[in-house]
Formats: structure tokens, sequence, C-alpha cells
């Protein structure tokens, strides 16, 4: 378990970035941490997309303010807080439009879509499917997401 939970942000973070190399949006990892001004939040999302020109706190480049997409990859000890409580104040960051939890015992994809004020959800469980990441442009089919979860 442990090993898929590592494997997946590592292999998305790569995928999307050359997916999304020259178009103006840049991919950041775990190490780089959100700070959410509404609710004074900081946390460590595995994967935060940026659009445009990225926003931080003050002159510190390591807080991120401005994530239009959101990816956290569910683990059974984080499970319940990315679904909920997290997810609850990610909803308070303005550029936010995606927020997209990646199963990693099973293939599943939960997408969430802020389309015109609300929260629209949608489930990606076909392993022949695609996740669309509307804000994006990009649609990633399920088996590129998995791949090298050998274990699924």
């Amino acid at each position: 378990m442990v090993v898929k939970s590592f494997l997946l942000p590592n292999t998305w973070n790569g995928r999307l970035m050359q997916r999304l190399e020259g178009g103006g949006c840049q991919v950041f990892a775990t190490d780089l941490r959100l700070h959410i001004p509404k609710n004074t939040l900081f946390t460590y999302p595995d994967i935060s997309v940026v659009c445009g020109e990225p926003e931080t706190l003050g002159n510190d480049d390591w807080n991120l303010m401005n994530p239009c997409v959101i990816v956290e990859v569910l683990s059974p000890s984080t499970r319940v807080y990315d679904e909920g409580i997290k997810f609850g104040l990610y909803k308070d960051i303005p550029s936010l439009k995606e927020y997209v939890l990646i199963d990693a015992e099973k293939i599943r994809v939960e997408a969430w879509y802020l389309l015109e004020g609300q929260w629209e959800q949608k489930v990606f469980e076909d392993p022949d499917g695609s996740l669309h990441l509307r804000s994006l442009g990009l649609s990633i089919p399920l088996l590129e997401i998995y791949a090298g979860s050998k274990r699924l």
C-alpha cells in the first residue's frame, strides 16, 4: 500500500508535466505547501496545478495560493480527511476549479468540478475510460493514471 501511495503521485506528476508543457500551466508536487487564506490552513496536496502566474504568500515561494486543480491520492489513513474535511477547506480557494481523488487500492478516480458555483461529482471506474480535466483541456486514460501500480 505504501508503495502505491507514493508511486501514483510521482507517476501523475510526470505525466501532467509532459502534457502541460509550454501551455502556461505548471504542476507542483507534494513538497510545495498550499495556503488557504480564508481559513488560514496550510496543507500539502499530492499535486497542485496552477495556470498563469503562481501566487504565493508574501515573499515565500513555498506557500502556493492559487491552484486550479488539486489531486490527492487516497490511502486508508488519509481517505476520510481528503474526501471530507480537506475538500471542505479546499472549496475556499477562489481559483480552484477541479478536485481529483485517486484511489490507491483500486481503479477509481473521483473528480469534482466547479460548474456555475456548484460542485459536481463524476466517478471514473472503467479501466478503459478516461479522466477529463476540463479546466486543463485534458483527458487522461485511467490505465495511464495507474501505470506502474502492478498490484491493482
